[in-house]
């Protein structure tokens, strides 16, 4: 892995910082995905709030990881003891660089010593190609969330 990204478990401390993460994300990243449409982004957004994500750290059947470039704190994602991948935020300035990849093989990783052998997530239409490219495939027929299209994906370890 690139020297330049770390990751690690987020930490209680850290919920107002991924909150900023996730709320920049989705307005600024995902913008192919809710073309400026308020009010998907609105829907979208409000279970990114520090409460929400406060109660996520504490919970022990969830696992939420915080990626620095540098560092900087860029990028954040989210999985379930179940073996669902929830979340994943990576900042527009810093995709293409190794760190969402790095997020979700942390994840993966997490869900492995679960004793988990798959993992499923829904993905947008602008991130279907990324997690293509991480072995996930398409299962079943895409669905709208909150003015969302979103494909669920599957990936056995």
């Amino acid at each position: 892995m690139d020297e330049r990204i770390r990751i690690a478990r987020a930490r209680p401390a850290e919920a107002a910082l991924i909150e900023r993460l996730m709320q920049q994300s989705i307005a600024t990243t995902a913008d192919q995905d809710h073309h400026g449409d308020l009010q998907v982004i609105d829907a979208w957004s409000r279970s990114k709030q520090r409460a929400q994500i406060t109660d996520w750290l504490g919970d022990p059947a969830l696992y939420l990881n915080l990626g620095r470039w540098q560092g900087r704190p860029v990028a954040t994602a989210l999985a379930l003891r179940s073996g669902e991948i929830c979340q994943c935020f990576v900042q527009r300035d810093y995709t293409g660089h190794g760190i969402g990849r790095a997020l979700v093989l942390d994840l993966e990783h997490a869900l492995r010593r679960w004793g988990c052998t798959h993992a499923s997530l829904y993905s947008t239409a602008s991130a279907q190609d990324f997690f293509a490219r991480l072995g996930y495939s398409p299962s079943g027929e895409a669905l709208g969330f909150h003015g969302l299209h979103l494909q669920l994906m599957h990936k056995t370890f």
